[in-house]
């Protein structure tokens, strides 16, 4: 993913009326809700269905940091579609869509040539 398509996503979280489950056994369970199966929730997390399946009774509470990150991204990605929706078609057409963003253009000349050959001044 790009820059500009994370500052779109952190400004589709900010437009949460509610927060999303912050415990793991809430956030399996929603992602379960989701999506329906425990396949699906390991294909969506890189995980075995062992480990969806005692996340989601409570066997273990603490992931390894890179599947809990997972796993915050994929419910905060499925967590209230309608009000992301909602907010994205306002901006689109009343408030706008604003990006800031930085660029650092630079030139690189062979030592002791000029730099300014050619410009009028």
């Amino acid at each position: 993913m790009g820059e500009i398509e994370d500052a779109i996503r952190r400004a589709d979280f900010e437009a949460f009326t509610r927060e999303p489950p912050k415990g793991l056994k809430a956030r399996i369970n929603f992602l379960l809700g989701s999506l329906k199966t425990t396949k699906a929730v390991t294909a969506e997390l890189g995980v075995t269905q062992r480990s969806v399946e005692r996340y989601r009774t409570g066997q273990r509470k603490h992931p390894p940091g890179p599947i809990a990150d997972r796993i915050e991204t994929a419910v905060r990605g499925r967590w209230q579609p309608k009000v992301r929706g909602r907010h994205r078609k306002q901006a689109a057409t009343s408030t706008g869509i604003t990006v800031e963003t930085r660029a650092r253009f630079g030139y690189t000349a062979p030592i002791g040539t000029a730099t300014t050959a050619g410009c009028a001044g």
